[in-house]
């Protein structure tokens, strides 16, 4: 069954696949018209504060602690590290974070001004804890002999994902729904 975080995922990425699509979305979650005609006004979407990188925000965000609680759960015992059989390249969780992640990479490439304010929004202090959880978990599975190079792999792969949409120059708040409708 598909959490709800997947299934908005799966919404997006079936959405937002071209700059044009894009456009039109951060248009309508901060209720600007596209449509002379009329005035937008989807309830899910004009209403939101923060408007589409708040959205994808909290996609990440959400990934982020259900990976974060998986590594918890099956890493600590205690208040002691033990080692598991888990594997990290079978982990839904680490799966989860690696989909939003690529999603977010993908985004910014395509329109490179909602990547900067997802950025602003918080993104990179979700990245950051990612970097550091990642190695603790590279830790964790060095000093295990059940850890298998496809689980190296998963979390290599989770860490160059994140290095491609880290960006240390974005600095300072986020913006503000104002802000974000003159940067249309």
């Amino acid at each position: 069954m598909m959490t709800t975080m997947e299934a908005a995922l799966l919404l997006l990425e079936n959405e937002l696949t071209s700059a044009k699509m894009i456009s039109l979305k951060r248009m309508r979650c901060l209720g600007v018209s596209f449509d002379h005609t009329r005035q937008h006004d989807d309830t899910n979407e004009a209403k939101s504060c923060g408007g589409l990188p708040l959205i994808i925000l909290s996609l990440l965000v959400e990934a982020y602690e259900s990976w974060e609680s998986f590594f918890v759960t099956v890493f600590t015992q205690g208040g002691q590290i033990k080692i598991s059989t888990t594997r990290f390249n079978t982990s839904l969780e680490l799966k989860n974070l690696q989909r939003v992640i690529d999603f977010l990479a993908k985004l910014s490439k395509l329109d490179p001004t909602l990547g900067e304010e997802i950025g602003r929004a918080g993104s990179q202090a979700v990245l950051t804890k990612i970097f550091v959880q990642i190695k603790r978990c590279i830790s964790i599975a060095e000093s295990s002999c059940e850890t298998t190079e496809e689980d190296f792999d998963a979390l290599m792969d989770l860490q160059n994902s994140a290095c491609e949409v880290y960006s240390p120059t974005i600095r300072g708040m986020p913006f503000t729904n104002e802000e974000l409708r003159y940067r249309l």
